[in-house]
């Protein structure tokens, strides 16, 4: 299972769950627009990434409480 097959499974379960994908495929990143186009660019991380800019996005999202169908 994909990480974006996985996340479509866990918002049925969830749907208020806050995600960020995490990735070192650059290719990824047009299937995530695609697909999660309501959450924006700043859920889809690519690697390598400092601990402290992952930190400070996580936050970030946790601040905003994006969840799906919100406004991010």
């Amino acid at each position: 299972m994909s990480g974006f097959s996985l996340c479509k499974e866990l918002l049925k379960i969830d749907p208020q769950l806050k995600f960020c994908f995490l990735t070192g495929f650059e290719n990824h990143a047009a299937l995530f627009e695609k697909e999660y186009k309501e959450f924006g660019n700043d859920c889809f991380l690519k690697k390598p990434i400092s601990i402290s800019a992952l930190a400070q996005t996580i936050n970030s999202r946790l601040v905003k409480g994006s969840s799906p169908g919100a406004e991010a």
